[in-house]
């Protein structure tokens, strides 16, 4: 319950920027060192099962930003399921968040939240948010890229091509513009799930 959940972050569990006292969370930090690995992840099991806040949704960004999480085999899933429950935005709001390049495990991590999210995302079949979500990949690592691109492929229902009018069309052209070999391929993926083979290309 709330209760429950108040309680984690009180003891310091998981990042809370709502605290009274000023935290950087910019880079690892004690509280997030500090907890258990196990803990962690029963602590982000809770947040699962409750529904999307403020709080819950800048505690899991902060929570996956950081690569010791990253890296664990659990936690990026568990941040996946918690982050579920934040809404569309929540997906929007990583994509924006600069993660370490240098770290292949920890962005393939972070990669395999997003692509979680993105899955679930696309279930609901949404177009305009997955246009929405889409535009934003341009800026982000190619790794992370191809997490939510094939997480939109394996999500969006089968035999359910989408309707785009011409705006959608020319802002989903413009995202895959200049994408590598490896995104172009994933943007592949989602136009033949989408059964639009030409989507991502520029009249």
């Amino acid at each position: 319950d709330q209760r429950l959940v108040d309680d984690i972050f009180s003891a310091g569990i998981l990042p809370d920027r709502t605290s009274p006292w000023p935290v950087d969370y910019t880079v690892a930090t004690p509280i997030l060192q500090d907890a258990d690995g196990h803990v962690r992840l029963e602590a982000l099991l809770v947040l699962a099962d409750m529904p999307g806040s403020p709080r819950a949704a800048t505690a899991l960004a902060d929570i996956i930003a950081a690569p010791m999480n990253a890296r664990d085999p659990w936690i990026p899933d568990a941040v996946a399921m918690a982050g579920a429950k934040q809404g569309p935005e929540f997906l929007t709001t990583l994509l924006g968040r600069r993660f370490p390049g240098n770290d292949s495990v920890a962005v393939a991590g972070t990669g395999r939240t997003l692509q979680h999210l993105a899955r679930h995302l696309a279930s609901s079949a949404d177009i305009a948010g997955m246009v929405n979500l889409i535009k934003s990949i341009p800026a982000g690592n190619p790794t992370i890229s191809i997490g939510v691109l094939d997480g939109i492929a394996q999500g969006w229902p089968q035999e359910t091509t989408p309707t785009l009018n011409a705006e959608q069309r020319t802002t989903l052209a413009a995202a895959a513009k200049g994408a590598t070999a490896e995104v172009t391929a994933a943007f592949d993926r989602v136009a033949a799930r989408w059964n639009l083979p030409d989507v991502f290309k520029s009249p």
